[in-house]
């Protein structure tokens, strides 16, 4: 299953609107909701590497390793 660009399972970064790669997370893509936000922005289900529970981000804070 792939929606805006990602496959369920990839690893990904997280891209903070800060800005500054040193914090940067990596995170598995759980699944995908839904409803699209705007017009191409998704939500996505992530679990971010070193956490113990998911989390959802949208699909614009999401980029590939």
């Amino acid at each position: 299953m792939t929606k805006v660009g990602f496959e369920i399972g990839e690893i990904v970064e997280l891209r903070h609107a800060l800005g500054g790669r040193k914090d940067q997370r990596k995170a598995v893509i759980l699944g995908f909701e839904p409803n699209v936000l705007f017009d191409s922005v998704q939500c996505v289900k992530i679990m971010i590497i070193g956490s113990d529970q998911p989390t959802f981000t949208l699909s614009d804070r999401v980029v590939k390793l």
